[in-house]
C-alpha cells in the first residue's frame, strides 16, 4: 500500500435535525402526503451525496421516524446500494442509547429506504455555532457519551470511519448520538465488508486520520484519532487543520502539530487537552488502545476536578454546623459579637461576605436566560 495520500473523497453527512430546505417539488418522496411504504413523508431534513433524508410518520405506530432514501441516480450502482444496505445492517446490532437506532429497512418502487430514529434536536456543530465552546463539566459530559459509542461499536466489531461533529447529535434531553454509519467498515475474520476500491479514501479530511489518508487498513483507532479532532474543534471552536484545499488539510493531518489545545483554552484542565493530544498522535500505536481506556481517562479526570478545593461547600457546612450551635432568641447577637477580639470577628465577617457573594451571584444566574438542554442534563450554564 503506497504510503502517498490519494485526494479523499467527500462522504455524506445528513444529520436527522435539519429543517426542511424548501426544495419539495424535486422528487415525488419530498412531496407531503407522499407514502413510501407505511411512512408518510412530512418533510425533508437534509441531503447527503448517496441519499436525502425525510421526516415520517410510520402510520402503524403514530411515530415521527427519520427515512434516509438512496438517491435515484445511484440505483443502478450495485456498490452504492450495498453500501447503504451494510450501513444498515451494521448499525441494526448496535442497540445502543447513544447510538442512532435503525428500525427497519426495505425497497418501495424501486426506491431503498431505511428507517431510523428520529432525534429532535441539532448536530454538534450547530450547537456550538449558536451556543460557543462548552465548559468542562459540558464537554466531559459530551465525550463520555461518544466514548461509549465508540466502545459499542468496537465490542461489535465495526470503525464508523467518519466521526465528525456533523454526525454527533445532541437531541433536547441533552442526550449525545452518534449517527451516520454510511462508511463505516464491519471487521469479521477472513471478510472485509468495506465497500470501497482498493487505494480509495473515504471520510471528511478535516477529521480523518493519517492512516485513512493513506488509504491504509483501518482499526477503531482511526475512530478515535477523528474522535479526538471532533473533540479539538468542539473545545476550541474549529479544526486544528483548516483551508479550502481537501489534500492540504490531509497533508496537515500527515505532517503537522496541531496548536496544542491548553494554549487556546487555558480554563479547561491540563489533563483533559492531554487527553485530546494522545487521541490525535499521528501513529495509531501511541493513542488509546480503545475506547475503555478513553472513558477510565474521563472518569479518573472527573473525580480529580471533584477534589478540588471549593469555598462554597465548606461555606455551608460551616454555617449548617454555627446553626447547631445556636443560642436563644433572646440573646443580644449584636452587642455580643462586637464584644468578642477581632480575631473571634474574622471567621463570622468571612462567612457573611460569602453568603452576600453567593446570593448576588445566585440572582445573576436566576435573571439570566439558561439554555434548556444543559438545564435537563443538570448543568448550568456559567457563560
Amino acid at each position: 500500500m503506497t504510503d502517498q495520500p490519494t485526494r479523499p473523497a467527500s462522504s455524506e453527512s445528513v444529520p436527522a435535525t435539519r429543517k426542511a430546505d424548501g426544495d419539495s417539488g424535486e422528487r415525488a418522496a419530498s412531496r407531503p402526503e407522499t407514502l413510501i411504504g407505511e411512512f408518510r413523508i412530512l418533510r425533508r431534513l437534509g441531503r447527503g451525496g448517496m441519499s436525502d433524508v425525510y421526516l415520517a410518520e410510520q402510520t402503524s405506530l403514530k411515530r415521527n421516524v427519520a427515512v434516509k432514501v438512496l438517491k435515484r441516480e445511484l440505483l443502478s450502482d450495485p456498490n452504492s446500494v450495498q453500501r447503504f444496505k451494510t450501513e444498515a445492517m451494521a448499525v441494526a446490532g448496535l442497540n445502543h442509547p447513544n447510538i442512532v437506532q435503525v428500525y427497519t429497512i426495505g425497497e418501495w418502487k424501486g426506491l431503498h429506504y431505511m428507517v431510523q430514529e428520529y432525534v429532535q434536536g441539532q448536530n454538534i456543530r450547530e450547537y456550538i455555532n449558536r451556543r460557543g465552546t462548552p465548559d468542562f463539566l459540558l464537554a466531559v459530559h459530551i465525550m463520555r457519551q461518544i466514548s461509549l459509542a465508540l466502545q459499542q461499536a468496537d465490542a461489535n466489531g465495526i470503525v464508523h470511519r467518519d466521526i465528525k461533529p456533523e454526525n454527533i447529535l445532541f437531541n433536547q434531553k441533552g442526550e449525545v448520538k452518534v449517527a451516520d454509519f454510511g462508511l463505516a467498515k464491519v471487521l469479521q475474520p477472513n471478510k472485509d465488508m468495506r465497500l470501497t476500491e482498493a487505494g480509495m479514501t473515504m471520510g471528511t479530511p478535516m477529521y480523518m486520520s493519517p492512516e485513512q489518508i493513506r488509504g491504509q487498513d483501518v482499526d477503531h483507532r482511526s475512530d478515535l484519532y477523528s474522535f479526538g479532532v471532533t473533540c479539538y474543534h468542539i473545545l476550541s471552536g474549529e479544526a486544528p487543520f483548516k483551508g479550502n484545499d481537501p489534500l492540504a488539510i490531509a497533508m496537515a493531518h500527515l505532517n503537522e502539530k496541531a496548536v496544542p489545545l491548553e494554549h487556546l483554552r487555558p480554563d479547561l484542565p491540563v489533563l483533559l487537552s492531554r487527553i485530546i493530544d494522545k487521541l490525535m498522535q499521528k501513529k495509531r500505536e501511541d493513542r488509546y488502545a480503545s475506547a475503555t481506556a478513553v472513558l477510565k481517562e474521563l472518569k479518573r479526570l472527573s473525580e480529580d476536578q471533584n477534589r478540588a478545593p471549593n469555598i462554597a461547600p465548606l461555606a455551608t457546612a460551616e454555617l449548617e454546623t454555627l446553626e447547631s450551635e445556636e443560642e436563644p432568641q433572646s440573646r443580644n447577637w449584636g452587642s455580643s459579637f462586637l464584644d468578642q477580639p477581632l480575631a473571634s470577628q474574622l471567621p463570622w465577617m468571612l462567612i457573611a461576605a460569602t453568603l452576600i457573594g453567593a446570593a448576588a451571584f445566585g440572582g445573576g444566574l436566576w435573571n439570566r436566560a439558561h439554555d434548556p438542554i444543559l438545564q435537563k442534563i443538570g448543568i448550568h450554564d456559567q457563560r
